[in-house]
């Protein structure tokens, strides 16, 4: 028998720093005993052995602690029966060539990585069938993918033991959503060879893209997406790398993409005397704008930052590049330079001077109080006034990293997953800058998991997530129980924490209030986790293809659980206790969703519960956003029905085209809003039945007001403070709490993002600003702007609220 070891993707508490290298391989000897070496400690470890003839099989093992003494592992090994089944598509025809594999389930808490493996995999024939020769007895999820094909959900099956033929039916693949077109140079000539990926918006994983290859014609064809929107990446010999965001699927006209000639950019890397440095590395990066770029995720690594190295004279040149705004770097030896801001348009020829000197940089020394090096801590600067840390580095087995930085006021921030993160503001200076960090223990949450009769619930998962603030970052930790029920969750940063301890069979459970954890850790807890039980339900009213983007999230108080629906709508959500628990599908992703909701109610004792979640057609609003007659890609819309607090949203494709369905009948309230979040407008439409066609002109901007909001007494930037200016009445009404869908009709309203930057365009009535974010006294300005009036640097300081008031 041979026998391996794997680290599963969550780690107990997070013991040890980075991620431990899995054992190699063993084979048992003749007595069938086994040794695996090099195993890390406080880490959960999956142990799966096979042999010829027969299957694979598993044990999962509770973290070891140092100094504990190890019980030899037992693992069984059976000859496991055959497993067979089909796969078709959405009219019942084979599907050949798809790949089937049958994955061991992981808790809800963790993650699947790449470096997981099956259990077994195989391929359909042509006849759409596959069979597994031996699969153990155990529980599964069986995954199935094709190129062609939009991905299924995972459905889990059982395997009992057994001689004979498990027979698992027809799994339907659904056809998805595609994308066709064609691919012309600047010529208006067809372009072939080229190849177009296709992303979904908003979606995770490799199985969110497709790929496709243009024929002699210039055409494409995209098949199997499972996102109404798409971004496309073109890329052909000769151009630069093309980017068409936004894109809808399923349109019966063909995407036309016209290639550009892209730019180049040239130039000297030169030392203080003049003289070009030979063998100089030269990099340059472009800034990318998600929602005008499309998906970083569809640019490859070079493409967004490109390398060369200089020639003798201290020459390079970069061809074909996309016209944006770059930046370029240069390195040789100690020394190093920078330009800033290079715009580049298409069929430019831009050629700079790179003189290298000592870089600006910071050495950073991290180390524990008893002044130990600490390893893997994660070290970000932020530039005064930036929204996000920029430079990165991550400390060796010194304690130390290097990062690039620019002179002037920064944060420097550095996190440990079990030491306290700490932040400092720094004054750096040109050259070489120095830092020394001694990081604070975490906080610890221990206690122990058992069943409602007494039992410890060995290999619990622990779960302990913050709760949700705009102004701190989500901390999120998590372990599994020993083999006696007992758990610590370590490295905890001060803040309240709900817990959740999850084990199959049992319902979520935990304390009914977040823990506060401010210095001192928090031990003795006690959770009794009851026999769960499921809601089991449907999802209505939708195709196969709609279907693939439709997520369930059940919640009860802090307690929440997801499933997401197979291909007939059906599903179950495991794990729930008793009470009443808002059930909701939400079709389409972050930006475009319609939503539906129900509650469940399970008794004392009851096993389970249905629910269905129907989606009513109800009425569509269709047509085009345009300013100043040119369409515009990206807006925000969303539209509420009356008498229903939430409605659909979506946001437009490439050609400023939208469609909004499910809506009820009498006066919507539509909002539009910008893809950069500078404009917002609210309209009202009279909806009686489906209205297509329509088309909405944005209105004329009297002036713009563009700044940056910050805190009054530390001076940070503070993003998502609200900016709404109208008429002095109307403001009035809004900072006395008046009826907001009723006033904003007459108003233009923003958001501060990136850094607490905004940009407000201005509407004709627009007399006052009224400025307001959570846990912050609103504040009110008055406005006297003139017609095409662009007012720049406006700092607005907004004083921290009250407790209770921040907490209303």
């Amino acid at each position: 028998m041979a026998a391996t070891s794997s680290a599963r993707p969550t780690r107990a508490g997070d013991v040890v720093p980075g991620y431990p290298i899995d054992p190699s391989p063993t084979t048992s000897a003749a007595d069938g005993t086994f040794r695996v070496e090099e195993t890390a400690y406080g880490y959960t470890y999956r142990l799966t052995g096979h042999a010829p003839g027969y299957a694979y099989t598993l044990v999962d093992l509770p973290p070891f602690e140092s100094g504990q003494v190890i019980e030899p592992v037992e693992l069984v090994l059976h000859r496991g029966r055959r497993v067979v089944g089909k796969v078709v598509d959405d009219q019942g025809t084979f599907v050949a060539a798809a790949h089937v594999a049958l994955l061991w389930p992981l808790d809800e808490s963790e993650f699947r990585s790449g470096f997981d493996v099956p259990a077994t995999a195989t391929t359909t024939d042509g006849n759409g069938g596959f069979a597994f020769p031996a699969a153990a007895p155990g529980s599964y999820e069986i995954r199935i993918t094709h190129p062609e094909y939009a991905e299924r959900t995972p459905s889990g099956i059982n395997v009992p033991a057994g001689d004979s033929d498990l027979d698992l039916g027809d799994f339907t693949l659904p056809v998805g959503q595609r994308i066709h077109g064609i691919v012309t140079g600047s010529d208006g000539q067809p372009v072939a060879s080229a190849v177009v990926k296709a992303r979904g918006r908003y979606q995770a994983g490799q199985s969110a893209e497709r790929e496709s290859t243009t024929d002699s014609d210039g055409g494409f064809r995209l098949a199997g997406l499972s996102s109404e929107f798409a971004d496309l990446a073109v890329r052909a010999a000769g151009y630069p790398l093309l980017i068409r965001p936004g894109v809808r699927a399923n349109s019966e006209a063909p995407v036309r993409i016209e290639l550009v000639p892209g730019a180049s950019l040239h130039g000297r890397v030169l030392d203080n005397g003049g003289n070009g440095v030979a063998g100089g590395l030269v990099r340059l990066t472009i800034e990318l704008d998600y929602r005008a770029g499309g998906d970083p995720r569809v640019w490859e690594r070079e493409e967004m930052s490109p390398r060369a190295s200089t020639d003798a004279e201290g020459r390079f040149r970069f061809d074909n590049l996309v016209p944006g705004t770059w930046s370029a770097g240069a390195h040789h030896r100690d020394e190093a330079a920078k330009v800033e801001s290079i715009e580049l348009a298409t069929g430019d020829q831009h050629e700079i001077e790179l003189i290298l000197r000592t870089p600006d940089e910071l050495t950073v020394f991290v180390t524990t109080l008893h002044g130990e090096p600490v390893t893997d801590a994660v070290v970000q600067v932020r530039p005064e006034g930036e929204a996000r840390f920029q430079g990165y580095g991550r400390t060796d087995g010194s304690g130390r990293t290097q990062v690039a930085v620019s002179p002037g006021t920064a944060d420097v921030q550095v996190e440990h997953k079990q030491l306290r993160d700490e932040l400092r503001q720094v004054q750096l200076s040109p050259g070489p800058n120095e830092l020394r960090i001694a990081l604070h223990p975490g906080a610890e949450i221990s206690g122990s998991v058992r069943s409602g009769d007494g039992c410890p619930l060995a290999l619990a998962a622990i779960e302990a997530t913050t709760e949700f603030s705009l102004d701190t970052g989500l901390h999120r930790a998590n372990t599994v129980a020993d083999n006696n029920g007992a758990f610590r969750v370590t490295g905890l940063e001060p803040g309240r924490y709900t817990i959740t301890a999850r084990s199959p069979g049992y319902a979520d459970g935990g304390p009914a209030q977040p823990i506060e954890i401010a210095e001192a850790s928090v031990d003795g807890i006690e959770i009794v986790l009851e026999p769960g039980a499921s809601i089991v339900g449907v999802v209505t009213g939708l195709t196969p293809s709609d279907l693939l983007q439709v997520d369930i999230r059940a919640v009860k108080d802090i307690r929440r659980r997801g499933a997401t629906p197979d291909s007939a709508g059906n599903f179950v959500i495991e794990g729930v206790s008793p009470g009443t628990w808002r059930v909701t599908a939400t079709k389409g992703d972050l930006m475009a969703a319609q939503g539906v909701s129900r509650s469940a109610t399970i008794e004392q004792g009851l096993a389970e519960v249905f629910v269905e979640l129907p989606f009513e057609r109800g009425l569509r609003l269709a047509g085009q956003v345009l300013d100043d007659g040119r369409p515009v890609q990206g807006a925000r819309l969303a539209a509420t029905a009356p008498g229903e607090a939430n409605g659909g949203s979506t946001t437009t494709d490439d050609q400023g085209r939208f469609a909004l369905e499910g809506l009820g009948p009498g006066l919507n309230r539509l909002t539009i809003g910008s893809a950069d979040f500078s404009h917002t407008e609210f309209r009202s439409i009279e909806l009686q039945a489906d209205l297509e066609g329509v088309r909405i002109e944005l209105e004329r901007t009297l002036a713009t007001l563009a700044g940056i909001v910050v805190d009054d007494e530390t001076g940070r930037p503070l993003d998502f403070a609200q900016l709404v200016a109208a008429d002095t009445a109307t403001i009035g009404a809004l900072a006395s709490g008046g009826d907001l869908w009723s006033l904003l009709g007459n108003a233009s309203a923003s958001f501060a993002v990136d850094g607490g930057k905004f940009e407000l365009e201005l509407r004709t009535n627009a007399e006052r600003l009224l400025v307001s974010r959570q846990g912050y006294e609103s504040t009110e300005i008055p406005l006297g702007a003139s017609a095409g009036q662009r007012q720049e640097g406006l700092v607005i300081r907004l004083r921290p609220a009250a407790d209770e008031a921040a907490n209303q």
